[in-house]
């Protein structure tokens, strides 16, 4: 089995200021996966105005990526 690894969001590599009020945070490499993508997304308050949107204290996305059946390939620098 794996090792299994942790951190906190807040002490990933993060890409900021790319978009005003959105925070790109580099999770796969923080936790050294390689076999699909992760990131997760901090919208700052305010960020989005629609009804489904609760709160003024903003939004955390995490996003999964991959191909199914494919390798996986970064694709990017993000």
């Amino acid at each position: 089995m794996s090792d299994v690894s942790h951190t906190k969001i807040d002490e990933m590599e993060a890409i900021d200021g790319f978009f005003e009020g959105i925070k790109f945070h580099k999770a796969a490499a923080g936790l050294g996966v390689s076999s699909f993508g992760i990131s997760v997304i901090d919208l700052a308050p305010g960020r989005m105005t629609t009804p489904s949107t609760p709160g003024p204290e903003g939004i955390r996305l995490l996003v999964i990526g991959a191909t199914p059946g494919e390798p996986y390939a970064t694709g990017g620098t993000l």
